[in-house]
């Protein structure tokens, strides 16, 4: 399809019919306002053939209040024109917005003819345009082929195929794509020919799923798309893919063996595999049925083998393997394997591992128990197992008489008709299901058990311990019997018995019998300090007693008469944290004091002498565990001695032990303490006391000297009354007497004596302060009939001396002059600030303040100060600064206006209670403003939209603030909006032309770029260069190509040689304008030489001397063409003779 030109490329270009008739309609009167204000008449009009359709553009008409266009048609350029629809509202006869209206046709070879009206908003319409003529064109050129065709095996299914292709984006000559109606699909089956068409497609269908195809096949495809004129595309290059499937299974094998078949088959190589499907029939040909799993599966096995057991002998069976792979894929059925199940003949082989034990507990019973038969008797495979049978024989190999038969899950057998203390043989042989019983086993001899009358033999290791604690006790232990006393095995054993005697080895009794995991024996109730003598014996439970082990001698203990050692080691460590604690440590008695075993200590007395006297006294007493004791409760800085002893569970008491004495800890008094009197305080001093974990000093005050004293509070925050040396007791009565006394603080609690007393008398308060200090009053700027006066504190009395009880200050206040004071308020020494309120708004003030204090002594007042209160504001904010305004470059509609904020109020003050802007605009002169809009406080431009394009406005802003009071508005600003690009590129500059020298069809047009727009400004929307040649002249150019804006040269191809040719180039930016044309250029074409070479110069002929049958011709070269051009093509010379005449 063709390239819609601009409407002047079309202009140039197509073949157009134009008509100066007038549309036959009324008459307008032409004094008429509505003639006057009709849209202009739309031109530029140009028609476009086209397939199926035709292109017309028109230049735009420069409305303000344009609405669009109506397009009217006619088969006959003065026919009737008749309005036709597009994207417009067609209730308002508008076919469309825009200045391109594509009229699709289905008539091909149809000439028809167009008029443009413009239509603005109020519904008038202009006259129409002058007609234009084209040709609906029939559509002769298929699509292009099929692009990226593709064939894809189904993975979920092993009978299809997807088949998937690109649309075509042209049609087959590189045109725009027309009319794509559908597509055909072709499949052959096999990697050789043989296409058929298998479905047909619509126009957007880009895959089909090819179905119903056998599994593992080759299949090709292509695709053919065809047009609504029937036009048919190229068939794309075939494309091939195999369908996915499983192979049948190959090989398949059945061999008949005795009451089975065993089939094989070859495996299946493939991904998807999963196992296989065995189908067994009585018949060949037919009724085949699937075998079952034999590994829990979806299928009968996993394997390339399968045994079916547990046949017939002399049956034939039939067998058919299929392969099952993922997502339901099966193979076909293989062919048919057939075979015969064998009947059994032969015997089992013998059991082995044969065994016999006889019962230990029922004499009567022996359990014979053997491992299962494998193979047949003739070492085959094992065919049809059905039990056992167990024989016996009584003591000889030779008398085997049939005793019992299990089947063939059980491989044990309970004889229990066998007599005691009897030897038997036992053997066992297998059976199968054709009662073919195989050879015994080798026989098996045991012996059944019977009553135990052989005793244990005696008890190993006797020993005897008399017990260290309890005099009357002795411990017996012994090694267990191992062996029955005959050296057989041991059977039966259930207890021991204890055997004593007293004195001698004569008169052994039975103490106690125990079971038999007894290993010990504890005798109880022996007598002090005497010798026993103890036995053990063992027996069974058939009442079997072994003999007694050998005796053994033991001597019973007695009280402890030996007191322990001393303690040694004894020390004495004052406690560094409690000045009324010592720790006492002292090292463990380890032995009694005559150098023997320690027995029985039961613990130790802590003996106690203070001021490291000889006047010891017990103070405690402790367990034999402890190893320190802490003496608490103990007077500071004082000495102490310490002794202890030690003492047994018998009362026995050691040596005393050695003394160790030490001081306790504690603080020192505070020393050398003075009071002296001042103005209703004490001030006191003492020394300091040394000590690392001093913290500080209590302070005690009474009226008296000797009792009374009561704790002053800390000035620090600590638990103690300060940290310092010194102490100022204030806020007294003047003329009291007071009595102190002081202490010192340490860390953990730490308290030293209370100090010797001291006194004092206070002074009574005769000073003044001295006058407050920095006194302000400001007035209050939201609530006007209030004032805040401030001050700094009176630091000191008159003359310089320290400040003492502040009580408070009296403010002062006089209106309008600072003569007439009267006191207002009185507050408290602490506070520095009072409001005063109830005043008159906007009236002068003057406020002063005196320092008061205890003793009713007043300041100087301070210098007077004056404060003016506030009233309603009624200073407007000064203008908004710095105002500008600006146009959207891409919506011509808007402009955004920008200023500074006000930052005082107009009169050159504070600015207070800003509150918003409002922006003023005034079309095309500045003397017409209205608001337009409100901002908050904050807003610092505004954006107006809605604005005509191409429009002259101005704006100013003013600023109000909370009371309404609206400033100045700024200086007015102007703006101009944009619109539309009006304005066509330059020409494009140095054109030329070069005829082709190869190609005398071809001239190769170049051009420098256009760099501004016509009017010098910046260039906006380039778009695109319009080549126009003429042949012969330069009167009659058309335009032969449009090219992008990044176009320098095109390639004219199809002229005539030998042809002189014209060419200029315009170019158009995207808004449509189009430049001047730039200065043509001339060009001819090249062809064929038609032009001999001038002749050769200077020719002479010179016979030869010395053979007289030649002679030498010689000339100068052709230097140019016969008509005086360039010398072109000189190929050779032709030498002629004539013979006798020059003729």
């Amino acid at each position: 399809m063709k390239p819609f030109l601009t409407p002047l490329a079309l202009a140039a270009s197509a073949l157009l019919l134009f008509s100066c008739d007038r549309e036959r309609s009324n008459p307008i009167d032409p004094q008429s306002s509505v003639l006057a204000e009709r849209p202009s008449t739309p031109t530029g009009l140009v028609a476009q053939d086209d397939v199926g359709r035709i292109l017309v553009a028109w230049q735009s008409v420069e409305e303000g209040d344009l609405a669009g266009y109506g397009v009217y048609r006619s088969n006959k350029s003065n026919g009737i024109y008749e309005f036709v629809s597009g994207d417009g509202d067609s209730t308002l006869l508008i076919s469309t917005g825009k200045t391109t209206f594509v009229d699709s046709l289905d008539t091909p070879g149809t000439t028809l003819f167009y008029r443009i009206a413009a239509v603005d908003t109020v519904g008038l319409i202009s006259e129409r345009s002058n007609f234009v003529g084209a040709t609906v064109l029939e559509d002769l050129v298929p699509p292009e082929t099929p692009l990226n065709l593709s064939v894809v095996a189904d993975e979920d299914g092993n009978d299809r195929i997807i088949i998937r292709w690109t649309v075509p984006r042209v049609d087959s000559d590189g045109g725009e794509l027309s009319g794509l109606s559908g597509f055909v699909i072709f499949r052959a089956e096999g990697s050789q020919g043989g296409f058929v068409a298998i479905d047909t497609l619509a126009g957007h269908a880009q895959e089909l799923v090819d179905e119903g195809l056998k599994s593992l096949t080759a299949y090709a495809y292509r695709v053919m798309a065809f047009d609504d004129a029937g036009n048919k595309s190229s068939l794309t290059a075939q494309q091939q893919t195999q369908t996915r499937g499983l192979q049948v299974p190959p090989n398949v094998n059945a061999s008949g063996q005795i009451g089975q078949i065993v089939l094989s088959w070859g495996g299946i190589d493939n991904l998807d595999l999963l196992g296989y499907h065995v189908f067994r029939s009585t018949r060949a040909d037919d009724g085949f049925e699937q075998l079952p799993s034999v590994e829990g599966s979806d299928f009968t096995t996993g394997q390339t083998a399968y045994i079916d057991s547990n046949l017939t002998g002399g049956q034939v069976f039939f067998y058919k393997i299929q392969a099952v792979g993922k997502n339901s894929l099966l193979s076909e059925m293989s062919g048919s394997a057939g075979a015969e199940a064998l009947a059994d003949e032969l015997a089992p082989a013998a059991p082995s591992d044969v065994s016999a034990v006889p019962s230990e507990s029922n004499f009567s019973q022996v359990q014979v128990s053997w491992n299962a038969s494998v193979r047949d008797a003739t070492g085959g495979g094992l065919t049809g197992l059905t039990g056992y049978i167990v024989y016996r024989s009584e003591e000889t190999s030779a008398s085997f008489i049939r005793i019992g038969q299990v089947d063939d899950n059980t491989l044990e057998f309970l004889d229990g008709s066998a007599v005691e203390s009897t030897t038997y043989f036992y053997a066992v042989t297998a059976i199968d299901a054709a009662a073919n019983e195989g050879p015994r086993t080798i026989p098996i001899q045991i012996r059944t058990k019977g009553p135990d009358k052989v005793a244990p033999q005696a008890p190993q290791n006797i020993s005897a311990i008399p017990d260290p604690v309890d005099f009357n006790q002795a411990v017996v232990r012994w090694s267990p019997s191992v062996l029955d006393a005959d050296g057989g095995e041991l059977t039966g054993i259930v207890g021991y018995v204890v055997f004593r005697s007293k004195g001698g080895t004569s008169s052994f009794v039975p103490v106690d019998s125990l079971d038999v995991s007894a290993r010990d024996f504890v005798d109880v109730d022996l007598a002090f300090l005497t010798t026993y003598f103890y036995t053990v014996s063992a027996y069974d439970e058939a009442g079997n007693e072994g003999p007694r082990g050998a005796s053994v001698q033991v001597r019973t203990e007695g009280p402890d008469r030996v007191s322990p050692q001393a303690p040694n080691n004894v020390s004495a460590v004052a406690d560094e944290l409690d000045s009324g604690r010592i720790t006492i440590r002292w090292s463990p008695v380890i032995q009694d004091s005559d150098g023997g075993e320690l027995t029985g200590l039961a613990g130790y007395v802590i003996f106690r002498a203070e001021g490291g006297g000889s006047s010891f006294v017990p103070i405690d007493s402790v367990g034999a565990d402890i190893r320190e004791y802490v003496d608490s409760g103990l007077i500071s800085l004082t000495i102490y001695a310490y002794r202890m002893l030690a003492y047994d569970e018998f009362g026995n008491e050691s040596a005393v032990s050695n003394t160790a004495q030490t001081q306790t800890l504690g603080l020192s008094l505070p020393l050398n303490l003075t009071a002296t009197a001042g103005i209703e305080r004490v001030e006191l001093v003492w020394g300091a006391v040394e000590d690392r974990d001093l913290l500080g000093y209590n302070v005690f005050r009474s009226l008296r000297s000797d009792l009374g004293y009561e704790l002053l509070p800390s000035v620090e925050g600590g638990d103690f009354t300060t940290g310092r040396t010194a102490y100022i007791d204030s806020n007294l009565v003047e003329g009291q007497q007071f009595f102190y006394k002081v202490q010192a603080v340490a860390a953990n609690g730490q308290f030293s004596e209370l100090s010797g007393f001291v006194d004092a008398t206070t002074l009574g308060d005769q000073a003044a302060p001295e006058s407050p200090r920095n006194v302000a009053a400001v007035p209050d700027p939201v609530n006007f009939s209030r004032v805040v006066v401030t001050w700094s504190p009176a630091l000191q009395d008159v003359g310089g001396r320290e400040l003492t009880t502040l009580e408070g200050y009296a403010i002062f206040r006089s209106k309008d002059t600072n003569t007439a004071f009267v006191q207002v308020a009185v507050v408290a020494g602490d506070i520095g600030e009072f409001v005063d309120s109830g005043l008159d708004v906007a009236t002068t003030y003057f406020y002063t303040v005196s320092a008061i204090d205890d003793s009713g002594n007043e300041s100087v007042r301070a210098s007077a100060v004056q404060v003016r209160t506030d009233g309603p504001d009624q200073v407007a904010p000064e203008s908004p600064s710095n105002l500008s305004a600006v146009p959207d470059e891409t919506n011509f509609s808007k402009a955004v206006v920008r200023w500074s904020p006000s930052v005082r109020d107009a009169d050159g003050g504070d600015l207070t209670g800003l509150a918003s802007y409002v922006i003023f605009r005034s079309k095309g002169t500045a003397s017409s403003f209205v608001p337009v809009d409100t901002l908050g406080a904050a807003a610092r431009e505004y954006v107006d939209t809605s604005l005509e394009e191409l429009t002259t406005y101005f704006y100013t802003v003013s600023a109000i603030d909370d009371s309404g009071n609206e400033s100045v508005r700024t200086s007015a600003v102007e703006v101009r909006t944009d619109g539309p690009d009006q304005v066509a590129p330059e020409s494009p500059s140095n054109v030329s032309a070069v005829a082709d020298e190869v190609d005398f069809n071809r001239v190769v047009v170049r051009w420098s770029p256009s760099v501004r727009d016509a009017d010098g400004g910046d260039l906006t929307g380039l778009a695109s260069y319009v080549v126009f040649r003429s042949k012969g002249t330069a009167s009659s150019f058309v335009p032969v190509d449009t090219l992008g804006a990044a176009a320098r040269a095109y390639v004219d191809t199809s002229l005539e040689e030998l042809t002189t040719y014209f060419y200029t180039v315009s170019a158009i930016d995207d808004s449509g304008n189009e430049s001047a044309r730039a200065s043509a250029v001339q060009v001819r074409t090249d062809g064929p030489d038609q032009v001999g070479p001038e002749s050769p110069s200077n020719l002479s002929a010179v016979p030869d001397e010395t053979n007289f049958s030649k002679a030498v011709v010689r000339w100068s070269p052709s230097v140019r063409d016969a008509d005086g051009g360039d010398l072109t093509g000189l190929a050779g010379y032709v030498v002629f003779r004539s013979k006798g005449t020059a003729s």
